[in-house]
């Protein structure tokens, strides 16, 4: 793939990271605040996922640990756009992400029976710069 089309992908990997942190951010800042967030649908209810035994990991709520993992994409797509660094880590991290969110949209799905529509998003975003890191990969 020529370095354009290369210089594209990470861009868009840089804005949907950006638009991942915002997502988590709400997401953290309503557990943090104790607050309910508006994110009723018919097929379930975020406040029913971030208050599910599955919403913590070692006592670190997900939606913060989100939170940092998009502000590691946004900061090293930032990096890597100058540097042209890292380009390793940043697979890893979304790889990582991905996998992690596939299993979270699982658990929304058969074990908590409600689904988070701000969860669901992080998880597209997740699976979009996936299929866009394959592409870069790729080629």
């Amino acid at each position: 793939m020529e370095k354009s089309k290369k210089n594209v992908i990470i861009y868009v990997i840089f804005v949907l990271s950006f638009f991942g942190f915002l997502d988590a951010l709400y997401l953290s800042l309503g557990y943090f605040y104790n607050k309910d967030l508006v994110c009723s649908f018919k097929i379930g209810n975020c406040n029913d996922v971030l208050k599910s035994n599955y919403s913590k990991i070692l006592g670190i709520p997900l939606a913060f640990l989100g939170t940092v993992f998009y502000f590691c994409i946004l900061f090293l797509s930032f990096y890597f756009i100058r540097y042209q660094k890292f380009f390793n880590l940043i697979k890893f991290l979304i790889f990582f992400g991905f996998m992690f969110s596939s299993y979270l949209v699982y658990l929304q799905a058969f074990i908590i029976k409600s689904y988070c529509l701000f969860c669901l998003f992080s998880a597209f975003i997740c699976l979009t710069m996936f299929v866009l890191m394959f592409l870069f990969y790729r080629n």
